[in-house]
C-alpha cells in the first residue's frame, strides 16, 4: 500500500504471507518512508520483520537513497537483519 502523506513524505507498506514451509519466508512485514530532499533526491528508510520456518524471526531495518537524472537513477541501500544466535 502505497500512500502520499505530504508533497514531499511517502510510505509504504508491504505484508506477505506463505505456508510454513522451509522455501518461503512466513511472514515478511515492512514499512517504509521515503522523503524527497529536492533536486531529484529521494531519501529512504525502512523496519521489517521476517519470520522464517519453525518460527525464526530475523528484524530488519534499511536505510538509503536515491537520485534521479534525466537518463535514468542511481540508488545505494543498505540492509541490515539481526540473525545473531540464528544457527
Amino acid at each position: 500500500v502505497y500512500v502520499d502523506l505530504t508533497d514531499r513524505l511517502t510510505s509504504r507498506t508491504t505484508v506477505a504471507l506463505a505456508t510454513n514451509s522451509p522455501l518461503f519466508p512466513r511472514h515478511k512485514l515492512r514499512q517504509e518512508l521515503g522523503f524527497e530532499a529536492g533536486s531529484g533526491l529521494l531519501l529512504q528508510g525502512a523496519l521489517g520483520h521476517t519470520r522464517y520456518y519453525g518460527g525464526v524471526d530475523a528484524p530488519n531495518w534499511s536505510a538509503g537513497a536515491t537520485y534521479y537524472f534525466g537518463g535514468g537513477f542511481v540508488s545505494y541501500r543498505y540492509t541490515g537483519y539481526d540473525v545473531e544466535g540464528l544457527g
